[in-house]
C-alpha cells in the first residue's frame, strides 16, 4: 500500500487536503491580521507530510492547494516565506514535489 500511496488520491487524502486547506486559510488570515502593524510580516507554513504535490493520476495534493491559496491572497503571497517547509519523504517524492511547485 505505501509504495502505491501517491498513485491516486483516496477519499481520506481528499478529506485531509480539504481540512488542512480550510484551516490554513483561516489561520493565515488571523496571523496576517495580527501582523499588519508590525515591520516583519513574514509567516511560515510547514507540512511534514507533503508528498510529491500531485498524485500520478494528476490530482493535486495539499501543498499545491496551500500554495494556490497563498498566491491568491496578496498578504499571504507577499509575506509567506518563500521556502516554507514542505517535506516529502524520500528523494523521488522530493523531486516530484519541486517539479509540481515549479
Amino acid at each position: 500500500m505505501a509504495e502505491n500511496f501517491f498513485d491516486e488520491q483516496l477519499e481520506q487524502s481528499q478529506v485531509k487536503t480539504a481540512i488542512v486547506s480550510k484551516y490554513f486559510l483561516a489561520w493565515a488570515k488571523v496571523i496576517t491580521g495580527y501582523l499588519k502593524d508590525r515591520k516583519d510580516k513574514r509567516i511560515a507554513y510547514v507540512d511534514l507530510f507533503a508528498g510529491p504535490g500531485r498524485y500520478k493520476d494528476g490530482a493535486k495534493s495539499t501543498p499545491i492547494f496551500i500554495l494556490e491559496q497563498a498566491v491568491a491572497e496578496p498578504m499571504l503571497r507577499d509575506n509567506l516565506l518563500k521556502l516554507s517547509g514542505f517535506y516529502a519523504a524520500g528523494s523521488i517524492c522530493s523531486r516530484r514535489l519541486l517539479l509540481s511547485l515549479a
